[in-house]
């Protein structure tokens, strides 16, 4: 006889021994709808082969699982655990068993199911067994069980969702928003980000040989090698003629509609300024290329002439001070503390009824603790390929297109 525990179903075999049968859980938070979209949807257009794919990593196809959210197969951890190494890597929580037709979470450590799982797992075993007769009915349920997806709500009504936020930003609901901004919002105007492999400014700079590519960032290195920071900054300061990007445009639309409180940015490039949000709402939390001193005297030096020495790869010192200290821009390198304006303002963060998150990885402190300084109810925007709040409530995360994200809000709020 079956007996119920803890973590799920205690069964006796029947030649006497014991084994368990894992309850699924229900309410994963995990869950997203839109991938659950995209990942039927793949198996529309690789039905025929998808179940004999092999894992990219090895090549082996005895028993592979295939990630919901970017659809990339990888062998189980009883072949070489190549899906346990991408979920470490990419964040990616929900995978699809192709042995058993089985949802796991990583994070919850659970199986997984609810009403969209299941109907997803049973259509998905008529494909792989063959027990539909007819191959354009199976066609056809694909296509339904897609469009019911993306329709079908499954979460909790009270949770935060982007009709939620709409009606907030386009009635004024929000009042006190505040944004927390990445390099990765102005990767559309033509400035690489950090951290994105082979495109990231880390990634380009590998070529000069530095003992780390956050070195050229670091003070103590730049005191010491000047010269790298030279090279980066005449082959990356002075090859762009960035404008305003449509993400700097949203937030100039908060701020001309007075629903603006602080945007938080790491970067360096004034886009913000440039297009037209208030600067005093502009907190430049690691400096910016507007002005220039001595990391010795601090007396400030003129940023053009600073930009005319890069340009000549000749290292610029200050002519005022007894120890000739190097010219530096007003940004903040590795190892400098953050600007008081920073922490001056960081606090206004309790205050925010809405948190927009945009392009960033969050992996700078103490930048990255901004997002524990806003009410644990206070509802979050995540503008982000990579979702970076994982397991936060009242999280809404905008996967995709930074620029096609904002374009939508804007147009939304109209």
């Amino acid at each position: 006889m079956d007996q119920r525990v803890d973590d799920g179903f205690q069964i006796v075999l029947a030649d006497g021994s014991v084994g368990f049968a894992v309850q699924p859980k229900e309410d994963c938070e995990h869950f997203k709808q839109p991938d659950l979209n995209e990942l039927m949807k793949y198996v529309e257009q690789n039905r025929q082969n998808l179940f004999s794919q092999p894992c990219v990593q090895c090549g082996d196809c005895k028993e592979n699982w295939v990630c919901q959210h970017c659809r990339e197969i990888h062998c189980s951890r009883f072949v070489n655990s190549h899906m346990v190494e991408h979920n470490k890597k990419s964040g990616h929580q929900i995978v699809l068993s192709l042995t058993d037709l089985s949802f796991w979470c990583y994070d919850c450590s659970s199986y997984i199911t609810n009403y969209l799982i299941s109907k997803a797992s049973k259509l998905l075993s008529s494909i792989k067994f063959n027990n539909q007769e007819d191959k354009n009915d199976e066609t056809q349920e694909i296509k339904q069980l897609i469009e019911q997806i993306s329709n079908l709500k499954v979460t909790n009504e009270d949770e935060f969702n982007y009709n939620k936020l709409i009606d907030g930003l386009k009635n004024k609901k929000f009042q006190k928003v505040c944004v927390l901004a990445g390099a990765g919002m102005s990767v559309a105007a033509g400035i690489p980000d950090f951290r994105t492999p082979g495109t990231g400014l880390y990634s380009q700079i590998q070529k000069y040989n530095l003992p780390s590519p956050e070195s050229v960032f670091e003070i103590e290195y730049f005191k010491k090698n000047p010269e790298a920071f030279y090279c980066v900054a005449r082959e990356f300061l002075l090859s762009f003629d960035a404008k305003p990007t449509v993400a700097h445009k949203f937030l100039k639309l908060l701020d001309s509609r007075e629903q603006l409180l602080r945007c938080f940015t790491q970067n360096i490039d004034g886009l913000e300024l440039d297009a037209g949000v208030t600067q005093e709402k502009v907190i430049q939390a690691h400096g910016h290329m507007r002005s220039a001193r001595c990391i010795e005297c601090q007396e400030e030096a003129s940023i053009k002439d600073f930009m005319n020495h890069i340009k000549k790869g000749d290292i610029h010192r200050c002519e005022k001070c007894p120890k000739k200290g190097l010219i530096k821009p007003d940004v903040v390198f590795f190892g400098e503390g953050l600007p008081g304006e920073f922490f001056y303002n960081w606090n206004c963060l309790k205050d925010a009824d809405l948190l927009i998150v945009i392009g960033t990885s969050l992996k700078v402190m103490p930048f990255a603790a901004s997002v524990a300084k806003v009410g644990p109810t206070t509802p979050i925007v995540l503008i982000n390929r990579e979702n970076v709040l994982q397991g936060r409530k009242n999280l809404l995360h905008l996967d995709g297109d930074i620029e096609e994200n904002c374009k939508k809000i804007v147009q939304d709020m109209k």
